[in-house]
């Protein structure tokens, strides 16, 4: 007994087709060789518009992926493209990743896509500006890297050259981390 990576229905006898997905049943097989004859015969190679074959968008000049061999892919549709192949050769982590897009965003996908990167940038804005600038009376008694090259406004590699040449008073590397204390900083 097998069971069909596609339609999920429980088959006798052998797999007509198998790869890393999982086994085919005949139907499927038949769906898939139909789908490739039909995405063969879209990929008309001349200018003008087309139909993407894994999104079923107009393809025009415009949106139309630029290279030899990808004339009627849309743009959105490469990037997913190179990854979905990688995750057919490697196993089941293409079903996995697309069952969990799919249960997450659902049909309307890119538009909800769009609004959590969108609301994702409005809050990572809102957690700049609400970051008090620090001062010698507001800082830790201990700072970090950052927190020093923020209060003298230094770069991170003018940081670490000051601190290999001794020249920032009480710089002490703990565990494999710097820091530096406020009140030896202060008296410089």
């Amino acid at each position: 007994m097998f069971k069909c990576c596609m339609c999920k229905k429980h088959f006798s006898g052998n797999p007509k087709r198998k790869n890393a997905a999982g086994d085919f049943c005949d139907v499927c097989n038949k769906e898939i060789i139909r789908r490739a004859r039909k995405s063969k015969d879209s990929k008309d190679h001349s200018s003008g518009d087309a139909t993407c074959p894994y999104c079923k968008r107009k393809v025009t000049d415009a949106n139309r992926v630029k290279g030899k061999s990808n004339k009627n892919i849309h743009q959105s549709c490469a990037g997913k493209l190179r990854w979905v192949l990688s995750c057919i050769r490697k196993g089941d982590r293409m079903f996995k990743y697309v069952s969990y897009r799919e249960k997450k965003y659902g049909p309307d996908r890119d538009a909800k896509i769009k609004e959590a990167k969108a609301i994702e940038q409005a809050q990572s804005k809102q957690i700049v500006n609400k970051v008090a600038p620090i001062t010698f009376d507001t800082a830790p008694e201990c700072l970090t890297p950052e927190q020093v090259q923020e209060l003298l406004q230094l770069s991170r590699a003018t940081f670490f050259r000051l601190v290999e040449r001794g020249e920032l008073p009480g710089a002490v590397k703990i565990g494999g981390s710097w820091r530096v204390w406020r009140d030896k900083l202060r008296l410089t």
